[in-house]
């Protein structure tokens, strides 16, 4: 749990039918003795919330700590009574950290966790990884592994499903033997995650598992192209997905969600310098947000939102 005490005034805008929103704001904040302010999450309400409450301790979702920082007040509302500010949920744009702390002047932290692991690692907000997807070293009493899709450990650098061992994990699905099999394993979780780990022990997530897209032949990982393009400081949010040719090959086709001025070539250009040709995205197409569930998890297909 985060190292709350009773002095601090949590701020509970994430739902408690999530996991950290249950564990780390709700029992976290009972457990400390903390006080608990519980309140739907609009970024001008939540803000006067921080300012008139003396929040102490702002845990949030990438999504609501963009719309915080892209939100024109007509004054920047005073958060100096916020000692943490923790994102968790889903992948943190380090270019909405870095708007956040200019706007409020508070770094963020990064929560990774899983509902069936509990928490997984932590990036404090003084440390820096100029890296896509680093989500900070592993907890205390937490053993993460990389695994191949037979179940062998990789090595070092090698990238693969994340794996967790912890004393918080549960140990199976009650009544779905057959999805517990698939992730249940040898006393580790696979978190459905894909990643991998460095020669100083950091984490990086970079993305869901997901089917690999199909590009004249060469295996194109959508994940490993979201993740290029959110190193990118005028991209807020991205999907990758593969776009139908007439011969039945795919394409990469990047939903970007900009955080700034940027057009589709220099995003391209970007991509370029840093992956395969064939991994660039041939269509960049710009949306102003994209289709998420409560917690800020992008679906696997877009659908209609192109239109």
């Amino acid at each position: 749990m985060l190292p709350y005490s009773e002095n601090d005034r949590v701020l509970a805008v994430l739902p408690f039918s999530h996991s950290f929103g249950l564990f780390n704001v709700l029992l976290a904040s009972l457990a400390a003795g903390a006080t608990l302010h519980i309140a739907p999450f609009s970024p001008r309400e939540t803000a006067a919330t921080i300012e008139r409450a003396r929040i102490t301790v702002l845990p949030a979702g990438p999504f609501m700590f963009r719309m915080l920082s892209e939100t024109e007040f007509r004054t920047v509302p005073d958060f100096s009574s916020v000692r943490l500010a923790v994102s968790t949920g889903s992948a943190l744009s380090p270019a909405v950290a870095l708007r956040f702390r200019e706007k409020f002047g508070i770094g963020l932290a990064q929560c990774y966790g899983a509902t069936e692991a509990g928490p997984i690692a932590v990036a404090r907000p003084e440390e820096r990884v100029d890296r896509p997807g680093w989500v900070g070293t592993p907890c205390a009493g937490v053993a993460v592994e990389i695994w191949d899709p037979a179940g062998k450990r990789l090595g070092l650098c090698e990238e693969g499903e994340v794996a967790v061992k912890s004393a918080a994990a549960t140990c199976c699905y009650i009544g779905d033997a057959e999805a517990s099999e698939d992730v249940f394993r040898n006393g580790y979780v696979l978190t459905g995650d894909m990643g991998c780990m460095d020669e100083a022990g950091r984490l990086f997530v970079l993305g869901r598992k997901r089917p690999m897209l199909n590009v004249a032949g060469k295996k194109v990982a959508p994940y490993e192209v979201e993740a290029c393009l959110r190193m990118h400081p005028s991209v807020a949010d991205v999907t990758v997905v593969g776009a139908a040719t007439a011969d039945g090959d795919e394409r990469v086709k990047a939903f970007v969600v900009p955080a700034g001025e940027v057009t589709s070539v220099e995003l391209q250009e970007f991509c370029g310098k840093r992956l395969a040709d064939f991994k660039v995205p041939r269509q960049v197409v710009f949306v102003n947000s994209l289709s998420r569930g409560h917690m800020g998890k992008p679906p696997t297909s877009l659908g209609q939102t192109e239109g």
